[in-house]
Formats: structure tokens, C-alpha cells, sequence
């Protein structure tokens, strides 16, 4: 029963450590918007928040612990990879051959991220993306995790 306690125990406090990353992760770029992070590379800004905020990941695209995103929803601080990635709609389209974001806000039908180097523009912005849109590609989500 003790090691049913400490585990759970163990578990809660991870949780919680994962999630204050998360929220570190979304002040970071706050902190930067309107700012080139690094070279201006979508990449660096995932780099150098999951740095600043001493996130578990290993460099290039292994950002935090794998999801699922069409089975478990995102939240704000996940890392996003976008590989070939199409997205149109009404009036509206995208295309990303490789980019890097990082989720800001969720809400039913959109994501908005947090991203640079995107239409020439090398400092970080939001961008707004609805997923259902999604006609190509992947994209690979990651969560986070405390060292």
C-alpha cells in the first residue's frame, strides 16, 4: 500500500512539474513576441524556450513526450513539428514543408501558436491554424516534460 502511495505521489508531482514547464514555455515566448529568438530559425524558438525553462528533450526533434493529438487534446506549451503539412479552407491556405510551433491558446476548432521564420518574417508571432483544415502532411506533437 506505502509503494501505491509514493507512486501516485511520484506521479502527482511530475505532473505538476510538466505543467509549470508548459506555462514557462508559453512566458517564454510572451516574453519574446515581437523579438528574433536566436537566428530567427522556427526551430530556435522551440530550442531556446524548452533551454530557458530546463525542459527534458533532446535536440533536433525530440521536444518532450510524444501525443497524440487527434486522441488527446493539445494545450497551451506543446511543441509542434510540421512536416509537409497543407492546410486550406475557406478563403484561406497554408503549407509548411518543415516548421516548428509551440501552442499558445486551444480553443474548440483552432489552435494559435507561437512561431517565427514564417512569410519572411524572423520574430516570434501567433498564427492561427485550424487542424480540420489539415488536407497533407504530418504533425508531430510533443508535451514538455521536466528534468
Amino acid at each position: 500500500m506505502k509503494t501505491l502511495f509514493f507512486s501516485f505521489l511520484i506521479f502527482c508531482f511530475a505532473f505538476q512539474a510538466s505543467e509549470k514547464i508548459s506555462d514557462k514555455v508559453v512566458a517564454y515566448c510572451l516574453q519574446n513576441m515581437g523579438k528574433q529568438v536566436d537566428r530567427g530559425e522556427c526551430w530556435d524558438l522551440a530550442s531556446s524556450a524548452l533551454k530557458a525553462t530546463k525542459a527534458k528533450w533532446k535536440a533536433p526533434f525530440d521536444f518532450g513526450t510524444p501525443l497524440d493529438w487527434k486522441k488527446k487534446p493539445l494545450q497551451a506549451g506543446d511543441v509542434l513539428q510540421f512536416t509537409d503539412v497543407k492546410l486550406y479552407g475557406k478563403g484561406y491556405s497554408m503549407y509548411f514543408p518543415q516548421h516548428t510551433a509551440i501552442v499558445y491558446k486551444c480553443t474548440k476548432k483552432d489552435i494559435v501558436v507561437f512561431h517565427q521564420n514564417y512569410n519572411n518574417k524572423r520574430s516570434v508571432d501567433t498564427l492561427t491554424m485550424h487542424l480540420a483544415d489539415l488536407k497533407n502532411g504530418k504533425i508531430d506533437a510533443y508535451r514538455p516534460v521536466a528534468q
